[in-house]
């Protein structure tokens, strides 16, 4: 795994997912091992997909820790009581709606941080109830992300 050029004081990428699906959180570690069971659990279907809506959770959400060359640590947190998917969705859905209605003043090959305006995905992202919670080291967490206006 090589990381990013665009970011060349990242020194390390770490990632924890909890499905919040009874049983299942074993089951991927076990599919992770063994073909024939990841091949099993990844075939689409709707008894399967019915089962996920059955025993999954409806809310969700994603974070992020951020630790500075400095030491000084920032973590933002998007965090939804429903529709938690909307989260991964959004920001292609509307990097897709202003390439639609030719507001895209970047081409080519976009950096993704150019291609959403941050106030745009914020007042989307609140319209479909995901909030969106942040603080630095040594504060609580608070609603809005840490030095946003």
């Amino acid at each position: 795994f090589t990381l990013p050029l665009a970011w060349p004081s990242l020194r390390d990428v770490s990632l924890y997912a909890d499905s919040r699906v009874f049983a299942m959180n074993p089951l991927l570690r076990i599919a992770a091992r063994w073909s024939a069971v990841r091949a099993l659990i990844a075939r689409p279907g709707r008894f399967s997909l019915a089962l996920a809506r059955w025993f999954g959770a409806r809310s969700g959400g994603i974070g992020w820790e951020v630790e500075a060359g400095d030491g000084a640590v920032v973590r933002v947190a998007l965090v939804a009581r429903a529709h938690s998917h909307l989260v991964a969705a959004m920001p292609a859905a509307l990097a897709a709606r202003a390439l639609a209605e030719e507001r895209m003043a970047a081409a080519g090959l976009v950096p993704p941080e150019r291609q959403v305006d941050p106030s745009e995905l914020k007042d989307a992202l609140a319209k479909h109830g995901i909030g969106i919670f942040g603080s630095r080291a040594g504060s609580g967490w608070s609603a809005g992300v840490p030095g946003s206006a």
